[in-house]
C-alpha cells in the first residue's frame, strides 16, 4: 500500500508498538497538510496552525528517532 496519509500509516506501526498510539493526534492533524491539501479543499491557515503543525511534526520526528537510536 502507498499512502501519505500519517493516520493510516500511524495505525499500521500501531500493529506492532503500541506506543504510536500517542502520536494519534499529531497523525490526525498533520494528514490534511499532507493529503488534503492535493485535492480541491479549501484551507484556511493562521500564525498558530503553522506554530502547532511544527510541533505536531518535530513530536512525531523525535518519536520516531527515539525508536531508531534505541534499536
Amino acid at each position: 500500500m502507498k499512502t501519505h496519509d500519517l493516520v493510516i500509516l500511524n495505525e499500521l506501526c500501531c500493529k506492532y508498538d503500541n506506543e504510536f498510539r500517542l502520536l494519534e493526534e499529531e497523525c490526525l492533524r498533520l494528514t490534511d497538510y499532507g493529503v488534503n491539501i492535493r485535492y480541491p479543499y479549501p484551507i484556511d491557515l493562521n500564525i498558530d496552525d503553522m506554530k502547532l503543525a511544527i510541533k505536531d511534526a518535530e513530536k512525531i520526528q523525535n518519536f520516531i528517532l527515539g525508536k531508531v537510536v534505541s534499536k
